[in-house]
Protein backbone atom coordinates (compact mmCIF):
# COMPACT_ATOMS: atom_id res chain seq x y z
CA UNK A 1 0.00 0.00 0.00
CA UNK A 2 1.15 3.82 -0.79
CA UNK A 3 1.82 6.08 1.62
CA UNK A 4 1.33 9.42 1.85
CA UNK A 5 5.24 9.97 2.44
CA UNK A 6 6.47 8.38 -0.81
CA UNK A 7 4.89 11.05 -2.94
CA UNK A 8 7.43 13.01 -4.74
CA UNK A 9 7.62 16.38 -3.03
CA UNK A 10 6.89 18.44 -5.87
CA UNK A 11 3.45 16.71 -6.04
CA UNK A 12 3.61 17.15 -2.31
CA UNK A 13 3.65 20.75 -2.55
CA UNK A 14 1.94 21.48 -5.71
CA UNK A 15 -1.54 20.05 -3.68
CA UNK A 16 -0.55 21.76 -0.30
CA UNK A 17 -0.68 24.93 -2.99
CA UNK A 18 -3.98 23.99 -3.61
CA UNK A 19 -5.46 23.68 0.58
CA UNK A 20 -6.35 26.52 2.51
CA UNK A 21 -4.86 27.52 5.48
CA UNK A 22 -6.12 25.24 8.26
CA UNK A 23 -5.65 21.90 6.04
CA UNK A 24 -2.19 23.14 5.17
CA UNK A 25 -1.44 22.99 8.87
CA UNK A 26 -2.99 19.73 8.90
CA UNK A 27 -1.39 18.03 6.21
CA UNK A 28 1.90 19.51 7.70
CA UNK A 29 1.13 18.11 11.40
CA UNK A 30 0.58 14.99 9.92
CA UNK A 31 3.69 13.31 10.31
CA UNK A 32 7.58 14.52 10.88
CA UNK A 33 7.96 13.76 7.39
CA UNK A 34 5.86 15.74 5.70
CA UNK A 35 6.76 18.57 7.92
CA UNK A 36 10.27 18.46 6.75
CA UNK A 37 9.04 17.92 2.84
CA UNK A 38 6.34 20.45 2.88
CA UNK A 39 7.70 24.72 3.01
CA UNK A 40 6.66 26.19 6.12
CA UNK A 41 2.95 27.67 6.22
CA UNK A 42 3.10 31.30 5.36
CA UNK A 43 2.70 33.39 8.67
CA UNK A 44 -1.17 34.63 9.02
CA UNK A 45 -2.91 36.50 11.14
CA UNK A 46 -4.01 36.50 14.94
CA UNK A 47 -7.75 35.35 13.73
CA UNK A 48 -6.37 32.53 11.61
CA UNK A 49 -4.64 30.98 14.00
CA UNK A 50 -7.64 31.07 16.43
CA UNK A 51 -10.19 29.83 13.96
CA UNK A 52 -7.82 27.03 13.59
CA UNK A 53 -7.61 26.18 17.08
CA UNK A 54 -11.05 26.19 17.51
CA UNK A 55 -11.28 23.57 14.78
CA UNK A 56 -9.11 21.06 17.15
CA UNK A 57 -11.64 21.92 19.65
CA UNK A 58 -14.71 21.03 17.64
CA UNK A 59 -13.41 17.79 16.04
CA UNK A 60 -12.93 16.19 19.75
CA UNK A 61 -15.78 14.25 20.26
CA UNK A 62 -18.56 15.20 22.98
CA UNK A 63 -18.01 12.13 24.93
CA UNK A 64 -14.28 12.72 25.36
CA UNK A 65 -13.05 15.50 27.94
CA UNK A 66 -10.95 18.14 26.54
CA UNK A 67 -7.00 18.47 27.39
CA UNK A 68 -6.46 21.38 25.80
CA UNK A 69 -8.54 24.88 24.87
CA UNK A 70 -8.03 27.92 22.44
CA UNK A 71 -7.74 31.68 23.88
CA UNK A 72 -9.71 34.06 21.95
CA UNK A 73 -7.26 36.60 22.96
CA UNK A 74 -4.13 35.60 22.41
CA UNK A 75 -4.97 32.74 20.17
CA UNK A 76 -3.16 30.03 21.84
CA UNK A 77 -3.79 26.44 21.33
CA UNK A 78 -3.36 25.83 25.57
CA UNK A 79 -3.81 23.32 28.30
CA UNK A 80 -6.86 23.33 30.43
CA UNK A 81 -5.36 23.99 33.38
CA UNK A 82 -4.77 27.55 31.96
CA UNK A 83 -8.21 28.37 31.94
CA UNK A 84 -10.81 28.93 35.06
CA UNK A 85 -13.31 26.80 35.46
CA UNK A 86 -16.17 29.29 34.39
CA UNK A 87 -14.26 29.37 30.80
CA UNK A 88 -13.48 25.64 30.80
CA UNK A 89 -17.31 25.34 28.72
CA UNK A 90 -16.74 23.39 25.51
CA UNK A 91 -19.23 26.17 24.12
CA UNK A 92 -17.66 29.51 25.14
CA UNK A 93 -17.08 31.38 22.31
CA UNK A 94 -15.23 34.17 23.81
CA UNK A 95 -12.82 31.85 26.14
CA UNK A 96 -10.12 33.95 27.25
CA UNK A 97 -6.87 31.98 28.97
CA UNK A 98 -6.00 33.41 33.01
CA UNK A 99 -3.36 35.54 31.90
CA UNK A 100 -5.49 37.14 29.14
CA UNK A 101 -8.19 37.91 31.50
CA UNK A 102 -5.46 39.31 33.89
CA UNK A 103 -4.06 41.56 31.31
CA UNK A 104 -6.92 42.53 29.23
CA UNK A 105 -10.19 42.34 31.20
CA UNK A 106 -11.06 45.05 33.86
CA UNK A 107 -11.64 43.54 37.25
CA UNK A 108 -10.59 39.62 36.43
CA UNK A 109 -7.29 39.97 38.51
CA UNK A 110 -9.50 41.39 41.48
CA UNK A 111 -12.14 39.22 41.22
CA UNK A 112 -11.88 35.97 42.92
CA UNK A 113 -12.63 32.86 40.52
CA UNK A 114 -11.55 29.06 40.44
CA UNK A 115 -9.70 26.56 39.16
CA UNK A 116 -10.00 23.42 40.15
CA UNK A 117 -13.10 23.80 42.86
CA UNK A 118 -10.53 26.34 44.45
CA UNK A 119 -10.61 29.85 44.97
CA UNK A 120 -8.23 31.67 43.34
CA UNK A 121 -7.21 35.27 42.38
CA UNK A 122 -5.02 36.64 39.28
CA UNK A 123 -1.62 38.54 40.32
CA UNK A 124 -1.15 41.65 38.53
CA UNK A 125 2.34 40.83 38.67
CA UNK A 126 3.50 36.99 37.55
CA UNK A 127 -0.47 37.29 35.68
CA UNK A 128 -0.84 33.29 37.08
CA UNK A 129 -3.73 32.22 39.01
CA UNK A 130 -2.73 32.35 43.21
CA UNK A 131 -4.66 30.64 46.08
CA UNK A 132 -6.78 32.99 48.02
CA UNK A 133 -5.30 32.46 51.09
CA UNK A 134 -1.79 33.76 49.39
CA UNK A 135 -3.18 37.11 48.83
CA UNK A 136 -0.51 39.96 50.15
CA UNK A 137 -1.97 41.51 53.04
CA UNK A 138 -1.47 45.37 51.92
CA UNK A 139 -3.77 48.44 53.27
CA UNK A 140 -4.02 51.64 50.81
CA UNK A 141 -2.34 49.98 48.07
CA UNK A 142 -4.86 48.90 45.88
CA UNK A 143 -5.29 50.88 42.19
CA UNK A 144 -6.97 49.68 39.28
CA UNK A 145 -8.52 46.42 40.77
CA UNK A 146 -4.90 45.08 40.60
CA UNK A 147 -3.98 42.53 43.61
CA UNK A 148 -0.33 40.99 44.16
CA UNK A 149 0.68 37.96 45.43
CA UNK A 150 2.93 38.20 48.23
CA UNK A 151 6.37 37.43 46.12
CA UNK A 152 5.27 40.20 43.89
CA UNK A 153 4.53 42.80 46.75
CA UNK A 154 7.36 42.52 48.32
CA UNK A 155 9.15 43.17 45.14
CA UNK A 156 6.99 46.16 44.72
CA UNK A 157 6.97 47.17 48.17
CA UNK A 158 11.05 47.10 47.91
CA UNK A 159 10.80 49.48 44.87
CA UNK A 160 8.63 52.32 46.12
CA UNK A 161 10.66 52.04 49.83
CA UNK A 162 13.76 52.49 47.86
CA UNK A 163 12.39 54.88 45.74
CA UNK A 164 11.41 56.89 48.81
CA UNK A 165 14.29 56.72 50.52
CA UNK A 166 16.38 58.22 47.53
CA UNK A 167 13.79 61.19 47.28
CA UNK A 168 15.10 61.82 50.80
CA UNK A 169 18.84 61.68 49.83
CA UNK A 170 18.72 63.27 47.06
CA UNK A 171 16.93 66.30 48.46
Amino acid sequence: MARLEDMPPELMKMISDELDFGSQMSLTLASKTIFSLLPLVPATNKAAWTQFNLGFEQRVPRCRALTCLTCVDCGKLLPIEKFSDSQRKKTNPSRFCIRCGIKRHKGFAFKLFRVGGAPMFGCSGCLKAIPEKEAAQYAGFVKRQERWCKRCFRAIHAFLTERKTRRVIIR
